[in-house]
């Protein structure tokens, strides 16, 4: 995020310039970014990661959930509608 602001700056100018120049500028907007700034970005992303791993905890829960439920079904039904030949067969009524 504090690369991605430093690069806005930048482009903003929308001159052609130098190596040297674009260094020399590049140190000049990382100044600019203040410590409040900064710990603004790290709670931001501090936020981001901790939602992104409990939405990955919750992906785990409703995998495993349905792994079960898979498993259930095949030790539960894995013959239902099968003759002895492993042929699917009509059901009547």
């Amino acid at each position: 995020m504090v690369w991605e602001t430093v690069k806005t700056s930048l482009k903003r100018a929308d001159i052609t310039i130098s190596v040297a120049t674009h260094l020399s500028m590049t140190e000049v907007e990382f100044v600019k970014i203040t410590v409040e700034v900064w710990a603004w970005y790290e709670d931001h992303v501090i936020k981001a990661e901790t939602n992104c791993r409990a939405v990955d905890a919750m992906c785990a829960e409703v995998e495993a959930a349905l792994a079960d439920d898979r498993r259930d079904d095949e030790v539960e039904g894995s013959d239902l509608g099968r003759d002895s030949d492993g042929e699917g067969t009509e059901m009547s009524e």
